[in-house]
């Protein structure tokens, strides 16, 4: 049982400092959720048995006082938590609807008044990427997705480092990602460097840690690739071998140095978790010829993912992994890819969803907002995903294993339309060497 809020705020002399006269409190019987999780003042909310606070820095401060707090911060989950009020005017289509241990409570039943300390994380504030300059840092965040991601994570907030191999580039693209800050005391920087090169990594988030006050990044997302199609017994194998550098080390080796920052020993044990976020491709799921230098490194990612966010579960500090799989992204990077793209690729592809980069980063925040870890950004590649689950984490497992099932009946006609028009490519083009 938790001290009421008039008894924690008398015992806890640090708080005093953060309650400003904004401050406002609510009981139960007269709360209404009229505030917006964007306000800049500071909010207090008691229940029963719960507390509430739309500020992370008041949160650190309540915690040790109301450990029950702590099942509340799942993956993804920000700070914002707020009552369950079961007067018929109260907001309907609540996300999640818990109580006081955290156990999920039905919707009609929480209604109904059953349980005794009911809370929801409202759609508007619950499952956050990130709480007000948290800081992230992007790899590939010169142009394409990886830019549109700074944009968007900078109008929710965040502080922002770019990473990429052209300072030129980078230059431009923080200019871009400055303009759409939310607040002034917002802060932007940028490094350097090739992910292709062996133990980039660990220098650039020692830097990355230095220049964030020796705090490590609260977010690190991984952006950076390359796509060279070409058919396998036409390439060179150092086409291949330069995919697997960029695409698949280049994560690697990100993610092996900021899990050591994240995971060691000295590393605090706080409620907001970190995140690691990769970027593999829709052809992770199911590929198509011409893919042939690139899908391998995109699967390799996947393998990694599934490994990482199983083993980040060994470790007292609260890491979260996830996966985001884009399909055509209509990028620079796309543009440079259709200039070397066989004419089969094209061909097979041609009913794809294109999205643009902001699209795209869009879809990805969202995905991630809800907490998923198999994050797709469009109804193709969330098909994809149902028919390749395998051993991975569900995002919700009725709803994927229904799919899957659903997805297997849809294959037995996709697959023979695809086959069929290669093998009509092959009879009406002959042997793939004989054309330049």
């Amino acid at each position: 049982m938790l001290r009421a809020w008039r008894d924690v705020k008398q015992a806890d002399p640090l708080l005093q400092p953060q309650l400003g006269p904004d401050t406002k409190e609510y009981d139960d019987e007269h709360f209404r959720p009229q505030l917006h999780p964007d306000s800049n003042s500071q909010h207090v909310f008691k229940s029963q048995h719960i507390l509430f606070v739309n500020r992370k820095e008041l949160l650190g401060h309540l915690v040790p006082a109301a450990p029950q707090l702590a099942p509340l911060h799942g993956p993804l989950r920000s700070t914002y938590v707020f009552p369950l009020d079961t007067d018929p005017d109260y907001p309907r289509n609540p996300t999640r609807i818990l109580n006081h241990n955290g156990s999920l409570l039905g919707e009609q039943d929480a209604r109904r008044g059953k349980g005794k300390s009911i809370v929801q994380l409202p759609p508007c504030c619950c499952h956050q990427l990130l709480t007000r300059l948290q800081t992230v840092l992007i790899t590939g965040g010169s142009e394409g997705m990886g830019l549109s991601i700074a944009q968007q994570l900078a109008a929710k907030g965040a502080n922002i480092i770019l990473v990429s191999r052209s300072t030129a580039k980078l230059e431009e693209a923080l200019k871009t990602v400055r303009a759409s800050a939310k607040d002034p005391s917002q802060r932007f920087h940028h490094i350097t460097a090739d992910v292709s090169s062996p133990s980039y990594a660990a220098p650039l988030v020692a830097a990355a840690t230095a220049w964030n006050n020796n705090q490590t990044p609260d977010i690190v997302w991984c952006c950076a690739g390359t796509s060279a199609p070409q058919l396998f017994a036409e390439m060179e194998m150092d086409s291949l071998r330069h995919h697997m550098d960029v695409n698949f080390y280049g994560t690697a080796e990100m993610s092996h140095a900021i899990l050591r920052a994240w995971l060691s020993p000295s590393a605090p044990v706080a409620p907001e978790p970190k995140h690691l976020i990769m970027t593999t491709s829709a052809v992770a799921l199911y590929t198509i010829p011409g893919y042939a230098p690139y899908a391998p490194s995109k699967w390799a990612l996947r393998g990694l993912a599934d490994t990482l966010s199983q083993e980040v579960m060994m470790y007292p500090q609260n890491v979260k992994v996830h996966v985001v799989y884009p399909g055509t992204i209509l990028s620079p990077g796309f543009v440079r890819e259709e200039q070397v793209k066989p004419e089969i690729t094209k061909i097979l592809e041609a009913s794809d969803p294109r999205q643009t980069p902001d699209e795209v980063a869009a879809a990805s925040i969202k995905g991630l907002e809800n907490g998923d870890y198999f994050v797709t950004v469009n109804w193709l590649g969330n098909l994809m995903r149902l028919g390749m689950l395998g051993g991975s984490f569900r995002n919700n497992w009725v709803v994927d294993t229904l799919g899957a099932w659903l997805v297997a009946i849809i294959w037995i006609f996709v697959q023979p339309d695809l086959h069929g028009k290669i093998r009509a490519y092959r009879k009406k083009h002959g042997h793939p060497s004989a054309r330049t």
